[in-house]
């Protein structure tokens, strides 16, 4: 091979590594966002699953709890 075709492949890979390492910056950012959002799933079922085990009824007010992540 010639440098040029060389020199063009060199290009051609250094652009899919940044796309990669872009596309993978992607999926992380979505992890962390997705992994929040079962955090704050997780801590309403525990709430709501608190309040069946103590018996408490519809007709007592609930104070809404701040998560704190």
């Amino acid at each position: 091979m010639t440098q040029i075709h060389l020199q063009s492949r060199l290009d051609e890979l250094a652009g899919e590594l940044a796309k990669g390492q872009n596309r993978l910056c992607q999926l992380e950012q979505e992890r962390v966002s997705v992994e929040h959002t079962l955090l704050r799933i997780d801590g309403a079922m525990q709430l709501l699953n608190e309040l069946l085990a103590s018996g408490t009824d519809q007709e007592t007010p609930v104070q809404p709890q701040e998560v704190v992540l």
